[in-house]
């Protein structure tokens, strides 16, 4: 089962069952830390707390609560109705979506399930509108939480201008470029004793847009169990026949707003790999290819070296090695080469060099299999286990 409260740290989210096994990473099966060293020390919402406390997590102290008298559940209805509305018509009617009646069912599941009136004469498929109404959406939950030590710019036409802030201890100076007799240009940011929140953001809002987002994601993971091979912030990859596809999460299914969408209905996945966050491939039945690798730009060339096939013998290869329990060093050959190297592919890419001057280098991307989040354990294969889990808990050895 996956965990339901998540620990921040190095710039991501863990869900783990020991604070001092995923600090550490460490590997190993057993966790023999203390309950101090595996408690989590974080911020969560009561929605989630409630839901731990349901899996029988421990509440051990409350350090700080934020408390409202007044909650709203339309606070920003208008603005994303607007835009939700523009990404639905965009979209074009669903491919079951065909007979007169049909389509009179689907307008009015959108006005019963999601409160806004699509306009018939609009529902067509629009890829460039349907962009821009989805980005006015998901760009509008990630103000909220916008950091606060972002890079500001400033053209200043004085001595006096530009040494107000360099004089200013609050402020770190990055860059200082003179763009002619009169006008320079200068970046800076606070420094991080003196971060400030973002002006526009709401730290409160931001929290509770991703806590409801998580706790909607696991009441699928919690129906589907073990059968889960892979999740995301919104989708979902799991095992199951044909009559369990159809079966399984049925209630879920559907066009509307927090609903799943089945993404190959004719044509189900029968192989799969992930080696780690935002980075895996599968085949369907039809023996079509897809593969999706956060950070590597897939064009014909890198095609050619992170493929569904390369993917499978590095996961493969990660696997045998963790097996092996052996020290890294040990793990070099007598020519200097790791059993698993990373496939490298090579992309031109616009670089900056300062702050007016562009030029084209090729960059070169390494892929490798990531496993930060947890621990593989024999005989279940290529199953992955939150830090701090106790094997003896396990009462079945599915792979």
């Amino acid at each position: 089962m996956v965990n339901i409260v998540e620990l921040l740290f190095l710039g991501s989210l863990h869900f783990t069952l020991c604070r001092t096994c995923a600090t550490s990473q460490n590997q190993k099966e057993t966790c023999n830390h203390s309950v101090e060293e595996r408690r989590l020390l974080g911020c969560w919402t009561h929605f989630e707390l409630a839901k731990a406390v349901q899996l029988r997590y421990k509440v051990h102290k409350l350090h700080e609560v934020w408390t409202w008298e007044n909650w709203s559940s339309d606070l920003f209805s208008s603005y994303i109705n607007e835009f939700l509305k523009v990404k639905q018509e965009a979209s074009g009617w669903p491919p079951h979506v065909m007979s007169t009646e049909a389509k009179e069912r689907y307008l009015r599941d959108c006005r019963e399930g999601m409160g806004i009136e699509l306009e018939p004469s609009k529902v067509e498929h629009n890829p460039g509108l349907r962009f821009i109404a989805k980005l006015m959406l998901n760009s509008f939950w990630g103000k909220w939480g916008q950091r606060g030590d972002l890079v500001s710019t400033a053209f200043v036409s004085s001595i006096e201008e530009a040494w107000q802030k360099f004089a200013d201890h609050t402020l770190e100076v990055i860059s200082f470029t003179p763009l002619g007799e009169n006008v320079a240009m200068l970046t800076y940011k606070k420094r991080d004793i003196y971060e400030t929140a973002y002006k526009h953001g709401s730290l409160p809002v931001a929290i509770m847009t991703t806590s409801q987002a998580r706790l909607h994601l696991y009441q699928y993971l919690e129906s589907l169990g073990e059968r889960v091979v892979y999740y995301d912030t919104d989708s979902v990859i799991f095992r199951a026949t044909a009559q369990e596809n159809t079966d399984l999460l049925s209630t879920h299914k559907g066009e509307l707003l927090g609903q799943l969408k089945d993404e190959s209905p004719d044509d189900p996945i029968t192989h799969f790999v992930a080696c780690g966050p935002k980075a895996y491939a599968y085949v369907t039945k039809s023996e079509k290819t897809c593969v999706k690798v956060r950070g590597i730009t897939l064009d014909a060339d890198a095609a050619s070296t992170v493929h569904y096939a390369s993917m499978k013998t590095q996961m493969e290869r990660h696997l045998e090695l963790y097996r092996l329990r052996a020290d890294k060093t040990r793990l070099i050959d007598e020519d200097g080469h790791h059993p698993n190297p990373s496939l490298i592919t090579e992309r031109p890419q616009i670089v900056r060099e300062n702050r007016t001057t562009l030029r084209t280098v090729t960059r070169e991307k390494k892929f490798n299999v990531v496993n930060n989040k947890g621990f593989f354990m024999e005989p279940h294969g290529s199953r992955l286990f939150a830090f701090g889990f106790d094997p003896d808990s396990l009462t079945s050895t599915n792979p």
